[in-house]
């Protein structure tokens, strides 16, 4: 099947809906937005929603859910680099080729800020984005990988 993203309006840069979409046509809705961007698991049994926190600070969270649409757990808010946007603003096709899981469907890479790293540039230096790991699951925290804008798992 395939998997479908909806928007209620373009000028949103959210998506609204998410739906499957089976090879006979059938449809099924298995999430509500927002999200502004999404990544099956290798194996196909979970999804990554990533989802605008609404507080209007450019905080982002994962949320996890599984084929029917299932909430599982949901990371930690993290505020997205620059680099990481851009996925988001093209995970269609790049996620064809920059997976953010790891190939056991266990772990995602995040690249951003962590919310409470969020130090004002004028108090001092800027902390500056890191890659994150995440281990997929509840009360995980995110864990820093490296200083960085953005990282990926590689597909072989």
């Amino acid at each position: 099947g395939k998997t479908v993203g909806a928007a209620a309006t373009a000028e949103s840069g959210a998506l609204s809906e998410l739906w499957l979409i089976s090879a006979g046509g059938a449809r099924r809705r298995i999430s509500r937005g927002p999200f502004v961007g999404y990544s099956w698991s290798p194996l196909g049994d979970k999804l990554a929603l990533i989802v605008p926190s609404q507080t209007g600070d450019g905080r982002h969270y994962v949320r996890v859910i599984d084929g029917s649409g299932e909430e599982l757990c949901a990371s930690e808010a993290f505020v997205p680099s620059p680099d990481f946007r851009l996925w988001l603003a093209f995970f269609d096709q790049y996620s064809q080729s920059h997976s953010l899981w790891d190939a056991a469907g266990e772990t995602l890479l995040l690249a951003g800020r962590r919310v409470d790293d969020s130090v004002h540039s004028s108090l001092g230096d800027p902390v500056g984005d890191k890659v994150y790991a995440w281990r997929v699951g509840r009360n995980q925290p995110l864990e820093m990988v490296a200083p960085g804008l953005t990282g990926f798992f590689s597909r072989s």
